[in-house]
Parts: C-alpha cells; structure tokens; sequence
C-alpha cells in the first residue's frame, strides 16, 4: 500500500512541476473521485 502512495504522489508532484495542467486536490480518508483515464493512469489499465 506505501507504495501506491508514493506512486500516486509522485505523478501529482510531477503533474504540479508541469505547472500547465493545475490539479485540484481534496482529500479523504473514506474516498476519492477519479476519472476511468486517471484510474488507469494511477493504477493501471483495467483497475
């Protein structure tokens, strides 16, 4: 689980350092909102 955690905060930080695409965050310990690319994305193809 850790390293899902730093996967996902890695690309925010890397998406933040691009600084052309702003990522709005909210944060809850119960859930969260992705889209199905994001997911993929985060997760990998088919999560």
């Amino acid at each position: 689980m850790s390293s899902d955690i730093a996967a996902i905060t890695g690309e925010v930080l890397l998406r933040l350092d691009r600084g052309k695409y702003p990522i709005v965050c909210n944060i809850s310990n119960r859930h969260i909102h992705l889209s199905e690319k994001d997911l993929g994305i985060l997760f990998g193809s088919g999560y």
